[in-house]
């Protein structure tokens, strides 16, 4: 009886340590899943923020070549890729068509410019 007893401690202090040992490896996952995703926001929030100082500038742009100051068309387009050079490196893979839409609009413009 005392055999079974002590058999049966031991094995629940086996399946308590196996548990044990489960629970630290899905802390350590969870950290590192809360360290990703603490990534990805930074570089979103990043990305916005460039995109943002970016999608004016390209306006402003717009709005100087419309009055034919060429001059700072150039210069305010230059500065808009600048900032979308920028947010390119720090966009993720679902930012990247966007990036590239707004990347051609910008390209357009600049043709637009050098044309005249």
């Amino acid at each position: 009886m005392r055999g079974l007893l002590a058999f049966l401690l031991t094995a629940l202090l086996a399946v308590n340590l196996l548990i044990y040992r489960q629970l630290q490896q899905l802390q350590q996952q969870v950290a590192a899943l809360e360290a990703h995703t603490k990534q990805a926001e930074t570089t979103q929030t990043v990305t916005t923020a460039l995109l943002n100082k970016a999608l004016p500038l390209l306006e402003q742009a717009r709005a100087a070549m419309q009055r034919t100051d060429f001059e700072k068309a150039r210069r305010l387009l230059a500065e808009a890729s600048a900032q979308l050079d920028q947010a390119s490196r720090t966009a993720n893979a679902k930012a990247a068509p966007g990036l590239a839409w707004i990347r051609q609009q910008a390209q357009s413009l600049e043709n637009q410019i050098h044309r005249r």
